[in-house]
């Protein structure tokens, strides 16, 4: 959807993320499973490599912020 993504700037992701757009995610969980959203262990794998490990706190955005961005442009299902 290259029109939403270059009428309203910002990352590809807006032009990637519309429903049915992708086969995968993303998802949501509920409050009871995730008690502190800004306290997440947040890491990236690659072939079993750790290429990255950080925690929500350091986000420059908190997690509430960016659900609530991100519903914007894309439907967020819990599970």
């Amino acid at each position: 959807e290259r029109s939403w993504l270059l009428e309203r700037g910002g990352q590809w992701i807006k032009g990637k993320s519309f429903d049915g757009f992708a086969p995968l995610g993303p998802y949501l969980v509920t409050a009871d499973e995730v008690p502190s959203p800004q306290a997440l262990e947040l890491i990236c794998r690659v072939n079993g490599e750790v290429m990255q490990h950080d925690s929500s706190e350091d986000m420059i955005f908190d997690v509430y912020h960016l659900i609530h961005y991100l519903s914007r442009f894309m439907t967020l299902h819990p599970g």
